[in-house]
């Protein structure tokens, strides 16, 4: 008789594909996007197909010599998401409220209603919790009352998403607040916070949460989770 074959264990059975499961990165040339593009591409486990408005960029270039595929697609554009999720397993998610013009909430039902239309299987979606609910009406901030539009948006559809509340980054302030000099050498951080303390991580740290978010998937489905690093203060 013929001698029996012995596969090695970290083949599929079956002769199935050993294809990686794909994720789309939305944004994925942006801070957030592009730390989850990376850490995907490092954990070896998953494919990745960044989707970016300008695929010529630099970052984006950067991206695909780490091995992602870069494709356009627009957020205002459900056909362009649509064919960026064909044959995807899974998608990361975000919109974007500060850019002029923008209509943070119209973004956020598109990309819901491509990820439903697709039958994407796993959606995780950057958000941010309601300043509004929680201080029952007293405080309303309008780059967080948008995601938590769209979180409803993505619920009364039917999907599971996996919501991820993330805090401030400590990136913001070598971007958005950067130190001032003053005359006599000191520098000044302007950011009128008094004594309370703030929430904060690092962005590219959101990266391996990602990817452990995408790996326990079922676990997280329909649920919100949320991140920090650290509570600081000024002093």
């Amino acid at each position: 008789g013929c001698p029996s074959l012995s596969l090695p264990s970290h083949l599929p059975p079956n002769n199935m594909s050993s294809a990686k499961p794909l994720i789309v990165v939305i944004g994925a040339t942006g801070a957030q996007g592009g730390a989850v593009a990376r850490a995907l591409l490092a954990s070896g486990r998953y494919a990745v197909r960044g989707v970016t408005r300008k695929v010529s960029s630099d970052k984006a270039q950067a991206l695909a010599a780490a091995g992602a595929e870069i494709v356009q697609g627009e957020l205002t554009d459900k056909a362009s998401l649509l064919k960026a999720f064909e044959g995807a397993t899974g998608v990361f998610g975000l919109t974007q409220f500060f850019e002029e013009g923008a209509d943070e909430v119209a973004q956020g039902r598109t990309l819901v209603d491509a990820v439903k239309e697709s039958g994407v299987k796993q959606f995780i979606f950057s958000s941010l919790e309601s300043p509004s609910q929680i201080s029952g009406g007293k405080i309303r901030v309008p780059h967080f009352e948008t995601k938590t539009e769209i979180n409803a948006y993505a619920l009364a559809q039917g999907l599971k998403p996996v919501i991820a509340y993330l805090p401030f980054y400590f990136d913001n302030m070598i971007t958005f607040f950067v130190p001032r000099a003053n005359p006599d050498g000191t520098y000044t951080i302007a950011f009128p916070m008094g004594s309370a303390k703030i929430t904060a991580m690092a962005v590219e740290d959101f990266g391996p949460i990602a990817v452990a978010l995408f790996d326990e998937y079922d676990e997280y489905a329909g649920k919100v989770v949320g991140f920090a690093s650290q509570d600081l203060s000024g002093d």
